[in-house]
C-alpha cells in the first residue's frame, strides 16, 4: 500500500513462466496513487524479491499530447526567429547607391 501498510485485501495473482526460462511474469492494477512496494516470494517464503515503484496521476497519452503541444510551440518560435534573422540580415546589407 502507498502508506506503508500491508494490504490484507489485496487479491492473489498468478505468475506464469515464460517458456522454460525460470522467469515468471504476472500483473495487477494498483488501486491508489502513491509509492508502492511489492514483495514476491515462493509459497514457502523462500526466494523473496522486492520491487518499489510510484503510481502517479498522469497517463502516457496525456504526456504525449502535452509534449506534442510544446513541440508545435517550439516550431512556431523557430519560424519567428527565422523571420527576425532575415529582417536583421536585410538591415546589415548597405543600400545600393546608384
Amino acid at each position: 500500500m502507498p502508506n506503508g501498510t500491508k494490504d490484507s485485501t489485496f487479491p492473489d495473482f498468478s505468475l506464469t513462466e515464460r517458456g522454460s526460462s525460470g522467469t515468471y511474469v504476472g500483473e495487477f492494477t494498483p488501486d491508489e496513487l502513491g509509492n508502492w512496494q511489492v514483495v514476491v516470494h515462493l509459497a514457502s517464503g523462500d526466494g523473496q524479491v522486492t520491487k518499489r515503484y510510484s503510481v502517479g496521476s498522469y497517463d502516457v497519452t496525456g504526456v504525449g499530447v502535452a509534449v506534442e503541444g510544446v513541440s508545435t510551440q517550439l516550431d512556431s518560435i523557430g519560424d519567428t526567429v527565422n523571420v527576425i534573422n532575415t529582417a536583421v540580415a536585410s538591415l546589415d546589407t548597405p543600400p545600393m547607391i546608384s
